[in-house]
């Protein structure tokens, strides 16, 4: 399968049209894309749900060359050349026992040479990066419940294209979350973000980004790997 992405509302190259109200930066994802499914049931016969899309993901470049690399910065690794910015990545979405969004992850994971710019970590260390964007959905009302709702029933769209926010990459100020009543905004103003750094080529040392993209986990990764870094926005 292969998964376009769109930026600024413009639809990438060999991708299927993405919904008009799309206005913020979005990944261009290509490769394989794994989709699960798990339910947990309750003694009345009712159970939470969760479904999980993973997939292998190129970190677009910013379209303007004075913009902040919002995206690829967030992982403290040296930016490799366009079409080499790559992370596995995956999107939950978990929904309570009575059918409604109750939780949307984000976590993207990639690995490289540090730049110094994470405190404790020397530069030219080769690690790895894990970034977690969590929304407590329940806990949402009005306007801010309707655009997570909306992103939930549209992030994978009929032609195959799954949409994914750059802002789920950063720890703060991340493209688009001045786009107003979007989901860029949103996850800019009410989500929280993790950054975890480890020490190490943990996707190299678990089969690479192809063997990996179809089923893999934060906990997989980074098991008996020394954390260098850690942070919460």
């Amino acid at each position: 399968m292969t998964i376009g992405g769109t930026s600024s509302g413009n639809t990438a190259q060999g991708a299927a049209p993405s919904e008009p109200s799309v206005t913020y930066p979005v990944l261009t994802v290509s490769g394989y894309v794994a989709y699960r499914r798990a339910t947990t049931t309750e003694p009345n016969g009712t159970g939470a749900v969760s479904h999980t899309f993973s997939y292998k993901a190129d970190i677009p470049v910013p379209e303007h060359s004075q913009e902040v690399d919002s995206a690829w910065n967030t992982f403290g690794i040296s930016s490799p050349s366009a079409g080499q910015r790559i992370c596995l990545g995956n999107v939950a979405l978990s929904y309570d026992t009575g059918g409604d969004l109750d939780k949307m992850t984000f976590t993207h994971v990639t690995e490289g040479s540090a730049d110094g710019s994470i405190s404790g970590v020397a530069a030219g260390t080769a690690v790895t990066t894990v970034v977690t964007t969590t929304l407590d959905v329940s806990v949402l009302s009005g306007s801010d419940r309707d655009l997570a709702n909306s992103y939930a029933k549209s992030v994978l769209l009929s032609s195959g294209t799954v949409n994914v926010p750059t802002a789920a990459l950063s720890v703060s100020n991340p493209q688009g979350s001045s786009s107003k009543n979007t989901l860029a905004a949103l996850l800019a103003t009410k989500a929280s973000t993790t950054q975890l750094v480890v020490n190490g080529t943990a996707i190299t040392d678990n089969g690479g980004f192809d063997a990996l993209s179809g089923s893999w986990s934060t906990d997989q990764l980074t098991a008996g790997r020394q954390p260098l870094a850690s942070q919460t926005q």
